[in-house]
């Protein structure tokens, strides 16, 4: 026999149950928490259900590529600033700057610290990649298969783009220094084509050190 949707007088109800003599409450308050284990392990198990079919899925991150300061050192002169690379926006895929790299190899220790800057640019002048810079391909990073980055971009920069503004600066010892920082999530320095200056035609790395050493480093950048 089974005993099928009795209500009981705490109003829970039973679904089934077993009348084999192993399977019977002793009293009605072993009765009340097995109904209410039964209703817990239903609850679960909806639970479970909704996250097996939930349409929500994990957002794909965008391509991303990056620009370095290329095969050789960049040299910094004494006290003049230099942009060691830049990227500039397309005017579709705009750039979300996610993470960027400066590192020196001076080996005095009591170098005075180096000026890094983070820019926004307006490509006024200067601006078009092998124009008073190195030409530079973005090399892609992740979001395979292979594609060509919408962004063009440049290093060793022997003419300074114009006009820059700074984003962001910070000090660092040219005595082997090295810093990586990346972007907060949903906090990404971007690119706008269309743009001011403040709003990122270009952004770039550029570098004021008062000693004379050499530089590498990278910007990377999703679209």
């Amino acid at each position: 026999m089974e005993l099928v949707s009795n209500t009981l007088d705490s109003g829970l109800i039973v679904s089934r149950f077993s009348t084999k003599k192993r399977d019977i409450p002793a009293n009605g308050e072993d009765l009340r928490e097995a109904v209410r284990r039964h209703e817990f392990l239903q609850r679960i198990d909806e639970y479970l259900r909704k996250a097996r079919e939930s349409d929500l899925a994990m957002a794909v991150p965008g391509n991303a590529y990056t620009v370095h300061t290329g095969a050789s050192a960049i040299a910094l002169s004494a006290a003049t600033a230099k942009t060691i690379m830049y990227v500039n926006a397309a005017a579709a895929n705009q750039p979300n700057m996610t993470e960027l790299c400066v590192s020196f190899d001076g080996v005095t220790a009591s170098a005075v610290p180096a000026l890094i800057e983070l820019t926004y640019g307006t490509k006024a002048s200067n601006s078009v990649p092998g124009t008073g810079s190195t030409s530079f391909t973005p090399l892609q990073l992740r979001g395979w298969p292979a594609q060509t980055s919408a962004q063009t971009a440049a290093n060793n920069c022997s003419s300074e783009p114009t006009v820059q503004t700074t984003i962001k600066q910070f000090l660092m010892t040219p005595n082997a220094g090295l810093i990586i920082i990346q972007s907060p999530l949903g906090r990404e320095p971007t690119g706008v084509a269309s743009g001011t200056a403040i709003s990122g035609n270009q952004f770039a790395a550029r570098i004021t050190a008062p000693a004379i050493v050499n530089t590498r480093g990278y910007l990377e950048y999703e679209e």
